[in-house]
């Protein structure tokens, strides 16, 4: 079992500027030449340190992940019948 430890104080710092993370920015990414923030599984979200505005994480759609880490086929590999 994992423990996790809530610390208050903590203020994680930028892995790129080691400014403080009071904060942190973030927005929807559209896909190449379209409009629409749109995915065909939902919306991808980028988040970013306010001070240098690098990416510090770029999140896949919600649920993608957990499907792929348990093995679970995506559609376009399905076996056929």
């Amino acid at each position: 079992m994992r423990v996790v430890t809530e610390f208050v104080d903590l203020v994680p710092l930028c892995p790129h500027c080691e400014s403080p993370l009071d904060e942190v920015g973030a927005r929807v990414v559209c896909t190449k030449g379209r409009s629409s923030p749109e995915f065909r599984f939902g919306k991808r979200y980028v988040y970013a340190c306010p001070a240098c505005r690098k990416a510090l994480v770029v999140l896949p759609p919600q649920g993608v992940l957990g499907r792929l880490t348990r093995g679970g086929s995506r559609s376009g590999n399905r076996a056929s019948a």
